[in-house]
């Protein structure tokens, strides 16, 4: 896979950088050699990668690191430095000043910066961006979930070859599957299953940025059986073959389609429309010695014309001993429980 990283870094370790991306061709390093140099290349935002040494000249710089990477919450960032005091005291405040940034990945020089294994962890990042930048846009429906269904679902998005099927998602939240369905089901999630191929498409679509990796090596990487089956996710939820992902579709683009398919908007509630309460029967005066006739409700459908004559309510009519007593405030027009508007 193709790379730009930036880096800000003591010399032996910008040494050590260039031999792990040395040996691949196509990926480019941008080396600052200071500390402003590499914020103001760090605004651009044009980076794959970015790794950085909090401590690099020799003074503690994890404070303003940290607002620095918020800033760029969806930039993929490795922590690469000496072990030394300093250097364990930055990344812990980096840890705890960073709202965005989980101090995940972290290189110890002379420790775990072997050449084939340091390369493989950062050819891995633009993939972890993506997943960073689908959580914060289903962040206001993970927050509607139990806390460790939410987990389930972080750990899903960020490591989707560790989940065969809807029933790991649930033991990894600790719950039963049709508990899982019930809660994503209520937080807005179109279903446990759609959240297990958006996140194989998420990573698949990390791999296709690199035109030097087949369809059919990408399928097997995300766990799928045949290529055929990506290809059908594909069209389904994105809308084109994965050939024209690879092509067409920026990163923005691809989470953003995700995100709507995965957590729909509810469209606004469309319930049925109150119907007009019936027009009462009225009475009419009658002449001295008669009693008053009411209109039958039977025949309230068939008066037609009696109710556009000017007519009078008797305000001490009383009714007639067998019709049913009257409720104040009752309209049996309407149901005492209206259907409930269906959400798209």
């Amino acid at each position: 896979m193709s790379l730009d990283v930036l880096s800000y870094l003591p010399a032996p370790l910008q040494s050590h950088l260039r031999v792990v991306l040395g040996g691949t061709r196509g990926h480019i390093l941008t080396a600052a050699d200071r500390w402003e140099g590499f914020i103001e290349e760090l605004r651009r935002a044009t980076s794959d990668v970015v790794v950085v040494d909090p401590c690099a000249d020799g003074v503690s710089r994890a404070a303003a690191l940290a607002a620095a990477l918020d800033a760029h919450p969806a930039t993929p960032v490795v922590i690469y430095t000496p072990v030394s005091p300093l250097s364990f005291r930055a990344i812990a405040e980096l840890g705890r000043y960073s709202a965005h940034h989980a101090v995940h990945q972290i290189v110890l020089h002379r420790y775990d910066d072997e050449p084939r294994r340091f390369l493989e962890m950062l050819e891995r990042q633009p993939g972890n961006a993506l997943s960073v930048a689908l959580l914060d846009r289903l962040a206001p429906a993970l927050a509607d979930l139990p806390p460790a269904l939410t987990r389930a679902v972080e750990r899903l998005v960020r490591h989707p070859t560790d989940f065969h099927d809807v029933g790991d998602l649930a033991a990894t939240a600790r719950v039963t599957i049709r508990t899982a369905y019930r809660h994503l089901a209520g937080a807005g999630f179109t279903s446990p299953r759609a959240l297990l191929v958006g996140a194989r498409l998420l990573r698949a679509y990390a791999y296709a940025r690199d035109p030097r990796q087949s369809l059919e090596a990408i399928a097997a990487k995300v766990g799928y059986s045949a290529p055929r089956m990506m290809a059908k996710h594909m069209r389904e939820v994105i809308g084109v073959t994965p050939r024209a992902v690879r092509r067409q579709v920026r990163p923005w683009e691809f989470v953003d389609t995700l995100a709507t398919w995965l957590c729909p908007s509810p469209e606004p509630a469309t319930g049925p429309a109150p119907r007009t309460p019936a027009p009462r029967a009225r009475a009419r005066i009658a002449p001295p010695g008669i009693a008053p006739a009411r209109i039958a409700p039977s025949r309230i459908s068939d008066a037609g014309p009696v109710w556009d004559r000017t007519v009078r309510v008797l305000a001490d009519a009383v009714p007639a001993p067998d019709a049913a007593p009257s409720i104040p405030g009752f309209d049996a027009s309407w149901s005492d429980h209206p259907s409930r508007p269906r959400l798209g």
